[in-house]
């Protein structure tokens, strides 16, 4: 079964029935059991990716305040110190810190 980019299939392996997902970049196979459990915590999943949504928009927006920052100093090696002595940083928030490391290695 096709469903946009992703491929639902249906099979057994060791007569353990099977779902595979297949995308462009990965597969996923599952035990008919396993679906069945995780379709019991839907809600759990649902607030998961609820939760992750906040998130990445939470990231997405301090990334590209830092980013501004940094295109808006001459000399690159001081992006970290520009960014870091801004208001847009702080310097108690994990994302903030998290963001640094990425960005520039070690803090």
């Amino acid at each position: 079964m096709q469903l946009g980019d992703l491929t639902v299939r249906f099979a057994t392996i060791n007569s353990q029935p099977t779902i595979r997902l297949d995308t462009p970049s990965g597969r996923l196979t599952l035990s008919a059991p396993t679906v069945s459990f995780l379709y019991g915590l839907r809600h759990c999943v649902q607030r998961v990716i609820a939760t992750m949504t906040g998130v990445v928009g939470r990231v997405e927006a301090k990334l590209r305040a830092f980013r501004h920052i940094a295109a808006g100093v001459e000399d690159p090696s001081s992006a970290l110190r520009a960014i870091s002595s801004s208001a847009d940083y702080d310097r108690n928030d994990l994302f903030d810190c998290e963001l640094l490391v990425m960005v520039f290695g070690n803090f």
